[in-house]
This record gives C-alpha cells, sequence and structure tokens, in this order.
C-alpha cells in the first residue's frame, strides 16, 4: 500500500518539474541562452532526486537503499547550487572566484558528512525509508544554500523595481522561493521527532514541486519575461564596422534623442581601436558604465551592436551577442552599403528576442 502512495506522490511532484525542463528545453533551443539551459539542467537534477528517493524507497535491499538515498541528497545539493547560480548570472555579469568557491565547497561539503554521519534507513512496511541528513555538519551547507537563494532573489527583486513590466514577475518569483524558508525549521524539528525526520525528504521534494507548479504558472507563456528582470533596455544599435548604420531604436522615448550621440560614440571606439591596434578584435565586448546607465558593445565580424540599459548581466550579453552573430550568420555584408532585406533581417532578429 505505502509502495503505492510513493510512486503517485512521485509521479504528481514530477509533473511541474517535467514541464519546468520541457518550457526551459524549449526556450533554451529557441534563444541560446546559458539562463535557460541551467533552468533545464535544474528541472532535470530534481527529477532524479525525486526518483533517486523512490528507488530507495522501492529498493529490495537496505543496501542498495542507502546509496540511492546518498544520491537524493548530492542531486539536491546540485540542484540548489545551480538555482542560486542561474539568479546570480541575472544581477550580474560575471560570477566572481570567491563565489565558485564558496559553492564547490557547499557541495564538498555534502560527502564527508554522508561518511561522518552516515543517514539511516529503516524498512516499514512494503518500503525503505530514510532518515533526514540533518546532523551540524549536514544542515549548515543546506541552511547556507536556501538563504544564499533567498538573498539572490530578493535582490533581483529590489533590481527588478524599475522596471516596470518585469516588476510584477520579479514579486511573483520572490513569493515562490519563500517556501524554502520553511526547511530550516523542519530540520530542527527533526532532531526531535524520528516521524518528522523520516518525512524531511518528501517535504523537500514537495516544496522543489511548489515551487516548480508556481514558475510554470506565472511564466507561462512568457518565459523570456525571466531573462529581463533586471534589465530595462534603453535603445538598441547595429552598425557596421565602417560606421554605417544598419539600425537604430530606443525603446525608452527619453533616448530617441541621444541615438546619434551614441552612434558617434562607437564610431569613434571602431577609429579608436583601428588607430591603436591596427585591426578590430571580434567576438568582444567594449562596456561603458555611465552613472545611471551602461552602453554594451558587441563586436561581430562586420558589425558592432549596441545596447544602452540600466544595468550590465551575463544574460543581455548573451542577447547582444546572439543577435549580432544570428544577424551576420545569414547575411553577406558589404561594409559600404546597406540594403532593405538587410535592415528588414536586422529588425527581425532583434524582435526575436526583444519583443
Amino acid at each position: 500500500m505505502l509502495s503505492i502512495l510513493v510512486v503517485i506522490a512521485t509521479i504528481l511532484m514530477s509533473i511541474p518539474l517535467l514541464t519546468i525542463l520541457i518550457i526551459a528545453g524549449r526556450t533554451y533551443n529557441q534563444y541560446r541562452l546559458k539562463l535557460f539551459l541551467m533552468l533545464k539542467i535544474i528541472a532535470l537534477f530534481s527529477i532524479l532526486f525525486l526518483l533517486a528517493t523512490l528507488a530507495g524507497n522501492l529498493s529490495p535491499s537496505k543496501t542498495l537503499a542507502f546509496y540511492l538515498f546518498n544520491t537524493s541528497i548530492i542531486l539536491i545539493a546540485i540542484s540548489s547550487i545551480l538555482t542560486y547560480l542561474s539568479f546570480r548570472i541575472l544581477r550580474t555579469e560575471q560570477i566572481s572566484k570567491g563565489i565558485i568557491l564558496l559553492l564547490i565547497l557547499l557541495l564538498i561539503s555534502k560527502v564527508p558528512s554522508l561518511i561522518l554521519d552516515p543517514i539511516k534507513v529503516y524498512r516499514y512496511g512494503d518500503i525503505i525509508v530514510r532518515e533526514a541528513h540533518i546532523s551540524l555538519i549536514a544542515v549548515i551547507p543546506s541552511t547556507l544554500s536556501i538563504i544564499l537563494i533567498v538573498m539572490e532573489v530578493s535582490l533581483l527583486y529590489r533590481d527588478s523595481k524599475g522596471n516596470p513590466s518585469c516588476n510584477a514577475y520579479s514579486h511573483k518569483l520572490l513569493l515562490a522561493y519563500l517556501f524554502p524558508v520553511s526547511l530550516p525549521p523542519i530540520y530542527l524539528l527533526g532532531h526531535v521527532s524520528r516521524i518528522i525526520s523520516i518525512l524531511v525528504p518528501y517535504l523537500e521534494g514537495l516544496v522543489i514541486c511548489m515551487i516548480a507548479l508556481y514558475l510554470a504558472f506565472t511564466f507561462r507563456g512568457v518565459p523570456h519575461k525571466l531573462a529581463l528582470l533586471p534589465i530595462r533596455v534603453r535603445a538598441f544599435l547595429l552598425y557596421t564596422h565602417a560606421g554605417l548604420k544598419i539600425m537604430e531604436i530606443a525603446f525608452d522615448p527619453a533616448f530617441e534623442n541621444i541615438l546619434a550621440l551614441t552612434s558617434s560614440l562607437i564610431a569613434s571606439i571602431i577609429g579608436l581601436e583601428i588607430a591603436i591596434e591596427g585591426k578590430i578584435r571580434s567576438c568582444v565586448f567594449r562596456v561603458l558604465s555611465l552613472s545611471e546607465n551602461v552602453i554594451i558593445m558587441f563586436f561581430g565580424k562586420h558589425t558592432v551592436g549596441t545596447f544602452i540599459t540600466n544595468r550590465d548581466n551575463s544574460v543581455i550579453r548573451d542577447i547582444l551577442r546572439n543577435i549580432v552573430l544570428e544577424f551576420e550568420a545569414t547575411e553577406i555584408l558589404d561594409e559600404g552599403i546597406i540594403m532593405d532585406p538587410e535592415i528588414e533581417k536586422a529588425h527581425h532578429v532583434l524582435n526575436k528576442y526583444m519583443d
């Protein structure tokens, strides 16, 4: 009877995660942004966590169940770290070495904690269950991971307040990731109650399921909104290396009169690079930070794409690079003349990412 219940529960909790996996996969195939690749991997590892737990429950022996449960603990730890990283790249242009080292230590610390304080498994009815891995050495990395995720989502919400079109989405995202805050108190209760301790893995799965369900509902039909949460794009310009305009568009009316100045700046940077280095390096970014805005330029083989935004981050760089490379991949440019089909293609590529 219990085996049937855990199978049904696992299937039900996997459905929202499968939905996220499919949505993230389709969105990544369309936009080729590493954010959605990470979300796809997170969903996959979360599903594997549920399946490893289920396999341990239905295992014919305690020894096999023991290793399957240990695997599930590592899987959810990896999922937590990737979740933090996915929100981190929404706020910053790169992940610092200090953050990478901290995350590696959080993940590696799970291994000695599983060795020094191995989980206890029991046969209960027709299934095998385990107690939660909630010793002090095990709880500290788990709690720190939750704190890091909630902090990063809170900062993302703060940074998104200046973007009216995305503020509602960031608020709902913050609400979704308040669910894990309930886990540390449950870990403490698990120390005084074996029943609660045994229920912890299923409660973790339930929390993951609720987050996935909430996100699938919030971003249904508009998953690309997640990529631009803290970013407010003011304008976009696309020029050839020779300085010919392919397109320029202001998304903020206040920047319409600034486009000409920006194009002059781009031409000056191109001329300066040619004068100093003798050539233009392709596939590189140039970033100019102002007091309240950032000018981000990406140099392709023949063109220079430029975003004027309120901030710089890894995702907006990916979008800018993709726009330039996709445009250059389909057009053979004569840098001395720009034809209407090339302008139409530039608008088409831009609308794919910014519509």
